[in-house]
C-alpha cells in the first residue's frame, strides 16, 4: 500500500514538472509574440493580447516590459522599467529597461541620472546592438551634467571596451585629455606606432543618435515624444 502511494506521488511529481516545463516555453512564446506586435507597431492587437497575458502571466517581466514599451505616460513605463531592473535583474529584459531609463531621464533633463543607467546599460550588456547610441548618449550626458573629468575617464574606457568602433563624440571633448589605456607590462614590447588620427576618425559609419534600433525593442510606443 505504502509503495502504490509513494509511486503516485512520485508520478504526479513527474507530471508537474513536465507541465511547468511546457507552461514556461509557452509563456516565452506568448511574450515574445507580444513583443514582436509591439515591434512591428501592431498596437491594437499588441493591447489585446497583453490583457490576456497580464491576466495569465501577472507579474512576468516580459509582460511588464511590452507595457512600459505601450505606455503613452512617460512617468508610468520609467516606473515599470525600475520594476523589471530592481525585481528582475537576470531577466533577458534588464537591458532593455536600463537602455529606457537612460533615454528617459536624458529627455527629462536629468542628465546625471541618465548617464548613470546608460553606464549600467554598457557595463552590462557590451554586446548589445544599440550600444553605439548608448555610448553617445552617455557622452552628451556627463557633458550637461557638467561632469567632465568623468567623460573622460568613460571615453578611454570605452575605447578600450570597444576598439575600433565608431563613437559620434562631441565637439567640446578635448581629444589630448582623454587618459592612455592600460597596458600591462607584457604588452608594452612591439606595440605599433600611435596612430596619429584623431579618435573621432576611428572605424566608419557613425551611427546617428536619433535612429532607431532594432535591437532590444528600443522603440518607445508614444512615451518620450
Amino acid at each position: 500500500m505504502r509503495n502504490s502511494k509513494n509511486k503516485l506521488i512520485r508520478a504526479t511529481l513527474f507530471l508537474l514538472i513536465i507541465s511547468a516545463g511546457f507552461t514556461g516555453i509557452g509563456r516565452s512564446q506568448d511574450v515574445d509574440g507580444l513583443l514582436a506586435l509591439v515591434s512591428a507597431g501592431k498596437l491594437d492587437s499588441a493591447n489585446t493580447l497583453l490583457a490576456d497575458l497580464s491576466y495569465q502571466y501577472p507579474g512576468h517581466p516580459g509582460v511588464r516590459f511590452a507595457r512600459a514599451l505601450m505606455q503613452d505616460d512617460a512617468l508610468v513605463a520609467a516606473g515599470l522599467y525600475k520594476d523589471i531592473v530592481r525585481n528582475h535583474q537576470d531577466s533577458p529584459y534588464a537591458a532593455g529597461s536600463l537602455l529606457r531609463l537612460g533615454e528617459y531621464y536624458y529627455s527629462q533633463g536629468l542628465y546625471r541620472q541618465s548617464r548613470e543607467f546608460f553606464l549600467r546599460f554598457i557595463k552590462g550588456s557590451p554586446d548589445h546592438p544599440y550600444i553605439t547610441n548608448a555610448v553617445n548618449l552617455c557622452l552628451r550626458a556627463g557633458i550637461a551634467s557638467r561632469q567632465i573629468d568623468a567623460v573622460y575617464t568613460d571615453l578611454a574606457e570605452f575605447v578600450e571596451m570597444f576598439p575600433g568602433r565608431a563613437f559620434d563624440i562631441p565637439e567640446e571633448l578635448d581629444m589630448t585629455r582623454v587618459p592612455r589605456q592600460r597596458t600591462s607590462p607584457a604588452t608594452t614590447q612591439n606595440i605599433p606606432a600611435p596612430v596619429t588620427a584623431p579618435l573621432r576618425g576611428l572605424g566608419q559609419d557613425v551611427t546617428p543618435v536619433e535612429r532607431e534600433s532594432r535591437g532590444d525593442f528600443s522603440v518607445q510606443a508614444g512615451a518620450f515624444g
